[in-house]
C-alpha cells in the first residue's frame, strides 16, 4: 500500500463505487480519479481527525447522494502537482476543491488515464468505519 509523503497538504476523495477499489489489496483503481467535466472533486483534510473527515461526508455529501462511501483515497497535493495538475478551491462546501488541468475528454483520454493511474498509485485507501 502506498504511503503518503511528509510534505504538502492532504486531500481526500470519497469513494462510492466498489469498482474503484482493488479488493485483493485495498488499493485505489485509476477510475476513482478520472475527471468528470474536466474536474476531480476532493476535500482538504489537513489537520482534521479521522472522525472530522467522515463528518464532512456525512454533512455535505450524504444528503445529496443518500448513501455512504465505501471509503476514501487520501493523497498529498504535491502528488497531484507533480503530475502537472492543480488543486483549485471550489467552495461550497467548506474545504472542497477540484483537481484541474486534465486534457479535455475529446483531446486525450489515454493521457488522463495515465495521470489518474499515477494519482491512484500515490493514494492510500481508508475504509469507512
Amino acid at each position: 500500500m502506498s504511503q503518503l509523503k511528509n510534505s504538502s497538504k492532504v486531500l481526500t476523495r470519497y469513494i462510492y463505487s466498489s469498482n474503484h477499489i482493488r479488493s485483493s489489496d485495498n488499493t485505489i483503481k485509476y477510475a476513482a480519479f478520472i475527471p468528470c467535466n474536466g474536474e476531480t472533486s476532493v476535500f482538504s483534510i489537513e489537520g482534521l481527525t479521522n472522525k472530522e473527515v467522515w463528518k464532512i461526508e456525512d454533512e455535505y455529501l450524504f444528503p445529496k447522494r443518500e448513501k455512504r462511501s465505501k471509503g476514501r483515497a487520501d493523497i498529498r497535493s504535491s502528488d497531484v502537482e507533480e503530475n502537472n495538475l492543480r488543486v483549485e478551491p471550489a467552495e461550497p462546501p467548506p474545504r472542497h476543491s477540484n483537481i484541474i488541468g486534465w486534457k479535455s475528454d475529446d483531446e486525450d483520454k489515454e493521457h488522463n488515464k495515465l495521470l489518474a493511474m499515477q494519482l491512484a498509485r500515490k493514494s492510500k485507501f481508508i475504509k469507512r468505519p
